[in-house]
């Protein structure tokens, strides 16, 4: 089956909540009503607007489809739904309160329980990344220009990158470096995700 339309609106709904939630942060701190829900967790204006567009584009174009968004209640409807809309409308929220740029609108579609359309868009580089069945993962650049992700196939230890989350560091992530750093080889570590 092909998941074309599917991939088509979910970067639709990524790009213009991201224009979204960046306009509201470009209004200044004050316009982003931040407040903590459970885990002390921020949650802003941005996030909710965004995720209002995200969960009634999805609900208007697959009426049929469940949706969960990360700001809104969960019904648990997503139990027994054969086709399920998770969403994110800003993964990342620390870094974009901050101002920075390491946060991201992520939509992803799980059939029969099973993940089978993403969309990751980064407003602040307008870069998308996307993936499905039969087409693979894929990055679209502002311009339009496309191109194929694959797996590294690089197998020194030492030359391997660790992508880490900044505002989410656990002492797991650490054990993992250290188990990857060999013997005067240093596991080099990139820090740009949330």
């Amino acid at each position: 089956m092909s998941y074309d339309r599917e991939i088509e609106i979910a970067s639709q709904l990524a790009r213009e909540a991201g224009a979204l939630a960046v306009a509201i942060r470009d209004r200044g701190p004050a316009a982003l009503g931040v407040e903590h829900k459970a885990g002390d967790e921020p949650v802003t204006v941005a996030d909710r607007a965004a995720s209002d567009l995200i969960v009634a584009g999805l609900r208007a174009a697959f009426p049929a489809d469940c949706v969960v968004s990360e700001e809104s209640a969960d019904d648990l409807a997503r139990l027994t739904a054969p086709r399920v809309w998770y969403v994110d409308p800003i993964d990342g929220t620390k870094d974009f309160i901050r101002g920075s740029d390491g946060f991201a609108v992520m939509i992803g579609l799980c059939v029969a329980q099973r993940p089978i359309v993403g969309v990751v868009f980064q407003p602040t580089s307008g870069r998308l990344f996307a993936a499905a069945p039969a087409r693979g993962a894929w990055m679209e650049l502002p311009d339009g220009a496309t191109t194929a992700l694959t797996v590294s196939t690089i197998a020194d230890v030492g030359a391997i990158r660790l992508v880490a989350s900044k505002s989410h560091r656990s002492e797991v992530i650490d054990e993992v470096k250290s188990a990857l750093d060999g013997p005067g080889d240093e596991l080099r570590e990139i820090r740009h995700i949330h």
